[in-house]
């Protein structure tokens, strides 16, 4: 049984530096292991008290194996002390408690980055409209200043047309006024000339008419 806790011990440390720790089962052999031990020390104790007084009679007794045995019980004790104490299971405990905290702050750092990512878009994408309504604003106002200009610049030609129709009209109205008076007074000169040559020819009729009966008689 001492055998196969040293191969159990000598396992167990193999590529760690550190405390060996033993698992429920090992621990069980080792202790099975030991009470034997004491068992068997007790046992030659009160056969033999000369030989457990002096390591060298143990060692002759019991031979290396024996030794072995015990220096791993003593190493086991301090180590299960070790384990075992307040302050090594609170420094594992600390440890554990450190581990979730940093693993649940990590879980929030990842969370509060996705939720600032998702702002950032978010603020992104409104700036991206505010620059378009900014921009759709510009237009707007360039297409009102275009069609006032353009309404403008309509009302002016409208008004100009206007007023080459008042004077047209002005101008048509003189016109006609004089051509009515030109024309009448044209009409008047040629009845006056008309009325003078009728009466002249009337007068040459009457004369005529007068020589006639003068010849006559």
């Amino acid at each position: 049984m001492a055998t196969k806790v040293q191969s159990s011990l000598r396992l167990a440390g193999q590529g760690s530096s550190g405390p060996v720790v033993l698992s429920p089962v090992e621990r069980e052999l080792v202790c099975a292991v030991l009470d034997d031990a004491v068992h068997q020390l007790a046992v030659l104790g009160g056969i033999m008290p000369d030989y457990a007084s002096s390591a060298a009679a143990v060692e002759h007794v019991m031979g290396d194996e024996l030794l072995q045995i015990l220096e791993e019980q003593k190493r086991m004790d301090r180590q299960i002390r070790k384990v075992s104490s307040p302050g090594a299971l609170r420094e594992t405990a600390r440890g554990i408690t450190t581990a979730a905290e940093t693993a649940r702050s990590a879980k929030s750092v990842a969370e509060n980055m996705s939720k600032l990512q998702e702002d950032r878009g978010h603020l992104e994408r409104v700036e991206r409209c505010r620059k378009r309504v900014s921009e759709l604003k510009k237009q707007l106002v360039e297409v009102k200043r275009s069609k006032e200009k353009e309404l403008s610049e309509l009302n002016e030609t409208i008004a100009h047309l206007k007023d080459q129709l008042q004077e047209l009209k002005a101008k048509t109205g003189l016109e006609e006024k004089f051509i009515k008076k030109s024309t009448q007074a044209t009409v008047e000169i040629v009845q006056h000339r008309l009325d003078n040559s009728v009466t002249g020819l009337e007068g040459s009729n009457q004369g005529l008419e007068q020589k006639l009966r003068r010849e006559g008689s």
